[in-house]
């Protein structure tokens, strides 16, 4: 191909890329409304109070059906069964959610936010305290109303170090006295 012909398809392709994009005033209309981002505010501390009553059947019907809980440091868990089944090892006695902001558009939001919790689990001594951050994508179902699909946070608390690795046992009575010479 020579330059020309070069030239003329870099153009036809840039043409039909941008002939494709809405035009940018239909763009900045589909941000979320006002409206939108209360709605999400209001169900988000909704989601909050029915998470510190321990009442799973309902944190869960705040998310869809086919939703993805991403803990910390854990397996994802996906779908309402399972994210129920997860949530009823633990007992929350501290809750807060501070959302920081919500974009979104299209039918889809994301709040971030902070969060602190305090909560025990089943089968575990003490309970647990932490302050972190969060994401979440909000799905705007066909009655208007929001929904949770995604959603993972993480701490703000630094690891635990690790516990130190105990010494192996010596396997013959020939390296249990190099041991002890050094």
């Amino acid at each position: 191909m020579n330059k020309r012909t070069n030239l003329l398809t870099v153009l036809a392709f840039a043409f039909a890329s941008t002939a494709c994009q809405p035009p940018a005033q239909q763009m900045a209309s589909s941000t979320l409304s006002d409206e939108a981002v209360a709605a999400i505010g209001d169900t988000s501390q909704t989601f909050v109070q029915t998470y510190l009553a321990g009442d799973w059947t309902a944190v869960v019907a705040m998310l869809t059906e086919d939703a993805v809980w991403m803990p910390p440091n854990q397996p994802a868990r996906e779908g309402r069964v399972n994210i129920q089944e997860w949530l009823s090892l633990q007992t929350v006695t501290d809750f807060e959610v501070t959302i920081l902001e919500t974009g979104g558009r299209d039918g889809f939001a994301y709040p971030r936010g902070s969060f602190s919790i305090t909560f025990t689990v089943e089968g575990l001594a003490g309970s647990v305290s932490d302050t972190g951050k969060y994401v979440e994508i909000w799905k705007k179902e066909l009655d208007d109303s929001w929904l949770i699909d995604q959603i993972i946070w993480n701490s703000d608390l630094p690891l635990a170090a690790p516990k130190p690795e105990p010494e192996p046992e010596p396997e013959s009575e020939d390296e249990a006295e190099v041991a002890d010479e050094v």
